[in-house]
């Protein structure tokens, strides 16, 4: 049994931000939609005793299972952190609600059981907060897949460099540094034809240019997780009837 699961389709960025209990004009509400954790939104400062709460319209009800709370302020004496998930924008009708283990800086985890609501909610009650504010970067909804498989040795773990080096006439070296993100390829084998067709719509939903999250080991999402883009399209590889191969060559993580 594999414990890998990826999360990629995001509704809450999908969605309509409908309403939220505060913000600071610079760092808005709609900043949790953004892909980059380096945006955030960030409520009214000496707010937070009584819950900041950022609601979302998805548009239409769809079954969800999995979120995520990346480059958060939140500190572990909140006495709430939640998501709600309501039939109607007011969350008064058939409301069913996730209660969030708090971690440092990014919060993934799996539903309990899975939920089909059209209206979303994310409250956060840290009235001790020392920033008198509560920040929460990009909000991922969404449903996890979990491959039949896990990848297999030989995969690799390492850095990118993309740095340049110029030379001069005269041959004078110099080199413009730029950041080194983490990055993997990952080998599947022997995929079915569920994962495979799973693969294929990460592919075609994300590209290049959309982040996904793949959690490393389920039990222990918090310590397992990654916001990762593809470093490269590699389509599943077809090895006999049912089976397929797929190399995973993915960089960035929080």
């Amino acid at each position: 049994m594999t414990a890998i699961r990826i999360a990629y389709l995001n509704w809450w960025k999908k969605g309509s931000l409908i309403a939220k209990s505060s913000e600071q004009p610079a760092f808005p509400a709609e900043d949790t939609q953004n892909e980059s954790p380096q945006f955030f939104w960030r409520s009214a400062t000496g707010t937070g005793a009584g819950g900041e709460t950022v609601d979302v319209d998805l548009g239409q009800a769809v079954e969800l299972n999995y979120i995520a709370l990346l480059n958060h302020n939140i500190t572990a004496a909140a006495t709430e952190i939640k998501a709600y998930g309501a039939d109607d924008s007011a969350f008064t009708t058939n409301v069913v609600s996730e209660t969030l283990t708090w971690a440092a800086g990014s919060i993934f985890q799996f539903f309990s059981t899975a939920r089909t609501k059209r209206y979303w909610r994310v409250k956060v009650i840290n009235a001790t907060n020392p920033a008198t504010y509560i920040q929460i970067g990009p909000i991922f909804l969404t449903k996890y897949f979990q491959p039949n498989r896990t990848f297999v040795k030989g995969y690799t773990d390492g850095r990118e460099d993309f740095s340049e080096v110029f030379f001069t006439d005269s041959m004078v070296i110099t080199a413009l540094e730029r950041p080194r993100p983490e990055a993997r390829s990952l080998p599947f084998n022997g995929l079915d034809d569920t994962s495979k067709g799973q693969v294929n719509s990460l592919l075609n939903e994300c590209g290049l240019t959309s982040p996904f999250i793949i959690c490393l080991d389920y039990a222990y999402p918090n310590t397992n997780s990654y916001l990762v883009r593809l470093d490269s399209i590699s389509y599943p590889v077809n090895t006999g009837p049912g089976r397929w191969d797929w190399v995973a060559d993915i960089k960035g993580a929080l």
